[in-house]
């Protein structure tokens, strides 16, 4: 099991390399917006599929330790650990229902059915729609390129 995460992992750090060149979103914020404590997070290589899950092949370097040194957890409830963590020190209430996130493979993926069950600060949640990027609650940012520089 330990193989296939190093593997999982290995993978996508590659990716991460390999994916450069693709333009940011002009909205994105820059990697400072994105420091441990900042209350955001970044998915990028990502898509929306089915009409419902965002599919992401690199992440931030917090959720990619999470995932790869879970402790008793598997990888996806490492990960969903660290999202609604974010979330509870931002204040907001995160309710959504295990395995909202998962790690499928070398894919990380979020089932946006959830996002009706993480609330801050009264905002409506939901996913936002703009060119080469979807957030949630300003939050998580899921960019379809590169990563934020």
């Amino acid at each position: 099991m330990r193989y296939f995460q190093s593997l999982a992992m290995a993978t996508l750090s590659l990716a991460a390399v390999s994916a450069h060149g693709q333009d940011a979103p002009a909205d994105l914020p820059g990697a400072a917006a994105f420091e441990p404590g900042s209350g955001r997070l970044w998915f990028a290589g990502c898509e929306f599929e089915a009409d419902r899950y965002v599919t992401c092949k690199m992440a931030a370097p917090g959720v990619l330790e999470a995932i790869e040194n879970p402790g008793d957890q598997t990888p996806g409830s490492a990960l969903q650990t660290y999202v609604s963590d974010v979330f509870i020190e931002k204040g907001c209430a995160f309710e959504a229902s295990p395995e909202s996130f998962r790690v499928n493979g070398i894919f990380l993926s979020f089932d946006s059915k959830a996002a009706k069950d993480i609330r801050c600060a009264g905002k409506k949640s939901g996913l936002a729609f703009k060119p080469g990027v979807i957030t949630l609650l300003d939050t998580i940012y899921f960019i379809a390129g590169d990563p934020p520089q």
